[in-house]
């Protein structure tokens, strides 16, 4: 037997041994539709701004993020589990990897687990971010943080990849969930000093009994020391209460959020900001269907040409899931969404005006017809 089919013998023997010692995995998440998209005109001092435009296209990944991932755990004895999760996320409308030489974006994490509290290390998503295993935004609206404007247009998100991290997941009972995370270096490499980095802390809560579920949670990111790589010179702050109840016929959701020192894109000064989403979902014919009301109200803040930057924004969503099978799920949304004050599409002199990207993103309509399928 030569010496290659000797190491590659050896190689699935190993590889059996370990099958048979850790149960390991593989899962993944394939989501393609069709997106029709439309902003609305923009109107600056001098004219327009921008032509209203519509663009139609496939795009991955509306419900949630494309993903292919690796588990497994293995039994050390008395109770205490060692495992790992590794996820990628991709664009399948055209097979690139979402993030340019980083494979496991998605989450990559080892942890230990025993008796319902787990410590985990590595990279993985923040507490609200709508996804990832520690997550608990997905669960506080209706449309579980997709679809553009349809889910969390209105709440911040901060730092949704935490890096260099370590978490403990926690749950005392049946009924109560406690979570904390935390970012040693938020950015890819570490700088020298610990105070020279960024730093991602959240904590969150959660209660449920019978067809309640009601959340609690804080987050915040540091700015970094000024002159280091990965100084931002702003530091967040986001705080979060979600409650929904099921009654059967009907699940009414309610979140509110407020932010502080978020950079939301707008090209104007920070403000603090206070969100609102008012929802429901209901079991309809097989599937689910969706709705919500969201509105967000900015501070008033002085910017540099001496006018007040106030920004406001409502936007509501209509949807509808329906499984077609155990693992493959029909999606139709659509959402309207438009601004005031400062970010209002026509040119206001009262205020201080928005950036064009942020006034767009504002006043713009979106229809999405897709399938999601899991493995």
């Amino acid at each position: 037997m030569s010496l290659k089919k000797v190491f590659i013998a050896t190689g699935i023997a190993f590889a059996a041994a370990a099958a048979q010692s850790a149960d390991v995995s593989i899962y993944g998440i394939v989501d393609m539709g069709l997106l029709i998209r439309n902003t609305a005109s923009i109107e600056g001092a001098a004219g327009t701004l921008a032509e209203s435009k519509t663009s139609v296209g496939v795009e991955s990944g509306q419900y949630y993020p494309n993903t292919f991932g690796l588990k497994g755990e293995e039994d050390l004895g008395n109770g205490l589990k060692a495992g790992f999760m590794l996820e990628n996320t991709f664009n399948s409308d055209t097979g690139a990897m979402f993030e340019e030489g980083s494979f496991f974006n998605n989450q990559s994490v080892l942890y230990l687990e025993k008796s319902g509290y787990m410590f985990a290390m590595g990279r993985m998503k923040a507490l609200t971010s709508t996804m990832g295993y520690f997550d608990y935004g997905a669960f506080m609206e209706p449309f579980e943080g997709s679809w553009r404007n349809a889910g969390s247009s209105v709440l911040a998100m901060i730092g949704q990849d935490v890096r260099n991290a370590v978490a403990l997941d926690m749950h005392p009972s049946d009924s109560i969930r406690i979570t904390g995370m935390y970012s040693l270096a938020q950015g890819e490499t570490e700088e020298t000093t610990y105070s020279s980095n960024r730093h991602y802390m959240g904590l969150a809560a959660s209660y449920s009994q019978g067809g309640l579920w009601a959340a609690v949670s804080y987050e915040h990111i540091t700015q970094g020391h000024e002159g280091a790589e990965y100084y931002d010179g702003n530091e967040a702050h986001v705080a979060k209460f979600a409650v929904n109840y099921d009654f059967g016929p009907v699940r009414p959701f309610f979140v509110y959020s407020f932010a502080n020192g978020y950079d939301w894109g707008w090209e104007g000064p920070a403000v603090k900001t206070h969100s609102f989403v008012l929802g429901a979902t209901s079991p309809v014919a097989g599937g689910t269907a969706r709705f919500s009301v969201q509105y967000l109200k900015g501070s008033s803040e002085k910017a540099d040409d001496g006018k007040d930057f106030e920004p406001e924004v409502v936007s509501a969503a209509i949807g509808y899931t329906y499984p077609l099978s155990k693992r493959t799920t029909f999606y139709s949304v659509a959402s309207y969404a438009f601004g005031s004050k400062s970010l209002d599409k026509d040119w206001d002199s009262d205020y201080s005006m928005a950036g064009l990207d942020g006034r767009q993103n504002a006043n713009a309509a979106m229809v999405s017809l897709g399938l999601m399928h899991t493995f």
